[in-house]
């Protein structure tokens, strides 16, 4: 009679340590999932910075050679006709290398 009540015993308390175990094993699934999802959004979040570094990093490629183009003594000093070629030489340039971007 005691084996018969160990027994029936150890199967409830096998029969809860497989729900627990099985409980963890799901929750073990959607941490998978999760971070899986989360993996591939930084990786996207990670190409769209590197994108926009590049476009930042040739932004201030331009910006400094206009800066230094207009505030070049050449430009002062000259009349407001040559000046005016000068930026508008500039703008064909920005157009052109935005074309080619």
């Amino acid at each position: 009679m005691q084996d018969f009540v160990r027994s029936a015993k150890n199967v409830r308390e096998s029969k809860n340590i497989e729900s627990k175990v099985k409980s963890v094993q799901d929750k073990f699934s959607l941490l998978v999932r999760t971070v899986q999802q989360r993996g591939a959004f930084y990786a996207e979040v990670s190409s769209e910075l590197e994108d926009f570094t590049v476009r930042v990093e040739a932004f201030d490629e331009w910006y400094v050679e206009m800066c230094e183009l207009l505030e070049s003594r050449e430009l002062l000093t000259a009349d407001a006709d040559e000046a005016a070629k000068r930026v508008d030489e500039l703008a064909r340039r920005k157009v052109k290398k935005q074309a080619t971007n």
